[in-house]
């Protein structure tokens, strides 16, 4: 949206794709399947209308996979998607368009894999990296709080007979699932928290360093 408010003596229409599928919309996002004020966005995006900018949520009637699939074969897509949200949240600097590693890097990666145009995006994804780690990557996938874009790929990997390794269910039910449980109840203590920066454990779990290092690091040392 502020792209659109920078330019917005250019433009008077800016549609804003949707975060969710209509059918997943709810007022009470604690019922959302993991979304965030994106499952609303039909509705909470004519907030941002201006005298001269008006806002359309656009696309919300297809989900995210029917979105990729239909970008999937275009050449312009291919060589420039950029979906990584690293730099965007204030984590460490990437090279490159996309980390490949990340939740948004996963999500898409995972949603081209199960319609068989992964190795098209090669030029915007470190395809060969996915693979060595695909087990592993699809299981934080499995176990991540965005059950739904999970759920629709793994309908779509089943249509179009792709296997899930079993591997994959363990690690997330095993390892990612009681981690990410533990981290949601301890997140507050100083103490452990200075323990998880001290020892690296966030790139040794995720790769890479989030923003919300920052917001502890005056804090713990």
């Amino acid at each position: 949206g502020s792209v659109a408010y920078a330019l917005q003596k250019l433009i008077s229409v800016y549609y804003a794709s949707s975060g969710a599928p209509i059918e997943t919309f709810n007022i009470d996002i604690n019922k959302t399947n993991g979304f965030d004020g994106s499952a609303i966005d039909i509705f909470s995006v004519y907030c941002m209308d201006t005298e001269n900018l008006t806002f359309y949520s656009s696309g919300s009637e297809v989900n995210r996979n029917e979105k990729i699939e239909y970008i999937s074969d275009y050449e312009v897509a291919q060589k420039y998607l950029t979906v990584c949200g690293l730099e965007v949240n204030g984590a460490e600097p990437i090279d490159g368009n996309n980390c490949s590693f990340c939740k948004k890097c996963l999500r898409t990666i995972f949603s081209l894999y199960v319609i068989n145009k992964l190795e098209v995006f090669d030029n915007v994804f470190d395809v060969q990296k996915f693979y060595k780690n695909k087990s592993k990557y699809i299981g934080k996938l499995i176990a991540g709080d965005h059950k739904y874009f999970t759920a629709v790929s793994i309908k779509y990997a089943k249509k179009n007979k792709i296997k899930i390794p079993i591997s994959s269910y363990l690690r997330a039910y095993l390892i990612y699932k009681p981690i990410n449980f533990f981290r949601k109840k301890l997140k507050k203590s100083l103490f452990l928290r200075k323990i998880y920066y001290r020892f690296n454990l966030d790139y040794k779990l995720d790769g890479y360093r989030g923003s919300n290092y920052d917001h502890y690091k005056n804090k713990i040392k």
